[in-house]
């Protein structure tokens, strides 16, 4: 289960998690990218991956040892497995904040996501890894002091991409799982790219095959997008339906690695988000998030349809149940 909550309420939010039946909790942790220039630069190497502060958005920032501490005690004592994911921000996303003003937090992160992948170097992606492998080892060694079970090598949010250089990427993913196991003890982590899993074919598929390093192979499902859309104010039935050929999809790329894969799930509680996926409530001018119209029971239907159409199927391992606190229907 993953589920948002604050230092104050780590006990409590715990416990409902084992009522629900859950094995593993999930929580993130935060870094970002710091430029030592003003101007703003993504093909730069001049940058440093270090904490994030509270103070940049007003809702993130890095663990410290104290709370690593205070997680994995909390989880450990409910029989509870604690895995620690990690965002990674190549901007400052407090600026994020100011574009909520004008309704432009959506369109803003997307067009800094492209820019930013445009094209990345083989010198800089070189250089990332080496940033990139130093912080989770860095990371790794305090997780492994505090007995933290599982550790994602995944930058959520805003991860690079690596498009044309594959090859390298995937030789340089697979160097940092190896040394990342000689600091940290626990299951490695990875995350599956969900677009290149519905869109791509099997040479496609062929190019990245460090995921056999890791242990945890998950893709992550927020909605049923392009051609596994479903009807708007779709009926519970049709819910499973959708997401059953979505997961035949997966099952047609797990074959093809011979992988068994973890299905992180996380509907949304406004009408037709099965469709729709991800709505940014902080973007709180934006016409559509304005539009947007809470609907309980969609979301019911949604889980109750994804448990129907996910269970025997053999080649998941898992399911990651998720609520999203910037849902603010939740």
């Amino acid at each position: 289960s993953m589920i948002e909550s604050t230092r104050n309420n780590i006990e409590s939010s715990f416990d409902r998690v084992v009522e629900l039946g859950a094995e593993e909790e999930y929580v993130h942790d935060f870094s970002r990218a710091v430029y030592n220039h003003e101007e703003e630069d993504f093909a730069s190497l001049d940058y440093e991956i270090v904490d994030e502060i509270f103070a940049n958005d007003f809702r993130d920032e890095s663990m410290t040892e104290k709370d690593i501490k205070k997680l994995a005690k909390a989880a450990h004592e409910r029989g509870l497995k604690l895995g620690i994911k990690h965002n990674m921000a190549f901007v400052n996303i407090g600026k994020y904040i100011i574009k909520g003003l004008t309704g432009e937090i959506e369109s803003s992160v997307e067009e800094d996501f492209a820019k930013f992948n445009s094209g990345h170097t083989e010198e800089w992606i070189r250089d990332y890894f080496i940033k990139w492998q130093t912080r989770l080892i860095e990371r790794g060694k305090m997780y492994e002091k505090y007995g933290v079970d599982i550790m994602s090598i995944t930058p959520n949010w805003m991860g690079p991409t690596f498009e044309g250089k594959e090859k390298l990427a995937n030789e340089l993913q697979k160097e940092l799982i190896i040394n990342l196991r000689e600091v940290f003890s626990g299951k490695i982590h990875v995350e599956l790219d969900f677009w290149e899993i519905i869109n791509g074919n099997t040479s496609e598929w062929k190019k990245y095959d460090y995921y056999e390093y890791a242990d945890i192979k998950e893709v992550r499902v927020y909605e049923l997008p392009g051609r596994f859309a479903i009807a708007n104010n779709p009926t519970k039935n049709q819910i499973k339906n959708g997401i059953g050929k979505l997961l035949d999809r997966f099952e047609e790329y797990s074959n093809f690695h011979g992988l068994k894969i973890s299905v992180f799930f996380s509907p949304f509680s406004y009408k037709n988000a099965i469709n729709d996926g991800i709505v940014e409530h902080y973007d709180v001018l934006n016409k559509d998030t304005k539009e947007t119209e809470k609907d309980w029971e969609h979301q019911v239907d949604a889980w109750q349809g994804f448990f129907e159409a996910v269970y025997s199927r053999e080649f998941v391992e898992g399911v990651n149940a998720s609520t999203m606190w910037w849902d603010n229907a939740m």
